[in-house]
């Protein structure tokens, strides 16, 4: 999972794009996707070409029937920041006959008064 860097302030729109990669020998059959959400960002939107669901903070996306092996998938997720805060995302990957794999992408939300401190220069 992957955006452009940088802090976000509190109401600014952020798109992560996720890559699912089978890295395997073998195909994958019922890949599943589950983001959760902390408090500070909410779920917008995804051009996912499945059906999303939410539930409270945990974003599931329904599963991709086959990823070959060597093949992968992405999506674009658009999350919104609700309040500032030094947060995690945590997204979960399981597929059948495949122990889950997790990943962290760390999000800094900056307060409108955080994000515009000027401080004069001494001189």
């Amino acid at each position: 999972m992957t955006t452009g860097g940088g802090p976000l302030g509190v109401g600014d729109k952020a798109t992560f794009r996720v890559l699912v990669r089978n890295r395997g020998n073998d195909g994958a059959g019922n890949v599943r996707l589950k983001l959760m959400l902390p408090d500070e960002v909410e779920f917008v939107s995804s051009d996912a070409r499945t059906t999303v669901s939410e539930d409270g903070r945990e974003v599931t996306f329904a599963s991709i029937a086959r990823l070959e092996a060597g093949r992968d998938s992405s999506m674009q997720i658009v999350l919104k920041a609700r309040k500032a805060g030094d947060v995690r995302l945590q997204l979960q990957t399981e597929a059948d006959d495949m122990r889950p794999i997790a990943k962290e992408e760390q999000v800094v939300i900056l307060a409108d008064e955080e994000a515009f401190n000027l401080t004069p220069k001494r001189q």
